[in-house]
C-alpha cells in the first residue's frame, strides 16, 4: 500500500501599513460676513501616490473649527467636505481650521475677515466690498 506524503509550510500573515503624504486646503463660500450669517466650508483632502500624484482620499473624516465650535465632516469619493459654522455677532477677524486626523495629522488654517453690519443694505455692501 503506497504512502502519501505531504509537505507543506507555515507562514506567518504581516500586515503592511503605509504612510503617504497628505494635504488638506479649505475656502469659504465668501470672505466677509453678516453677524449670524451661515458660514460654508470647503474641505478637500488629498495623498501622494507612490508615483508623486495628487489623489483624492474620500471616506475620511476631517475636523472644521472656528468661532468656538467644531463641525466634523466626512469626505466624498473626490475627496471634498462641507460644514457649515454660524458667524459671531462680534465683529472681527477670525480664524477658521480643517484638520485631517489620521495617522498623520495635518492641519490648515484660514483668516476670515468678518465685518459688522447694523442694516441690510450695510451688510450687502460689507460682503461685497471683500
Amino acid at each position: 500500500m503506497p504512502v502519501e506524503e505531504y509537505y507543506y509550510a507555515r507562514s506567518n500573515v504581516v500586515e503592511v501599513a503605509a504612510r503617504y503624504p497628505t494635504r488638506l486646503s479649505i475656502a469659504t463660500d465668501k470672505e466677509v460676513y453678516a453677524p449670524g450669517e451661515r458660514v460654508v466650508v470647503a474641505v478637500r483632502l488629498e495623498y501622494q501616490d507612490e508615483r508623486g500624484e495628487w489623489r483624492p482620499l474620500g471616506s475620511m473624516p476631517v475636523v472644521v473649527s472656528g468661532f468656538g465650535s467644531s463641525v466634523e465632516a466626512v469626505t466624498g469619493p473626490d475627496g471634498h467636505a462641507v460644514a457649515a459654522l454660524t458667524a459671531p455677532n462680534v465683529p472681527g477677524v477670525y480664524e477658521i481650521r480643517a484638520e485631517f486626523r489620521g495617522s498623520q495629522s495635518l492641519s490648515r488654517s484660514l483668516g476670515l475677515a468678518f465685518r459688522h453690519a447694523s442694516s441690510a443694505a450695510a451688510a450687502k455692501a460689507a460682503t461685497c466690498a471683500a
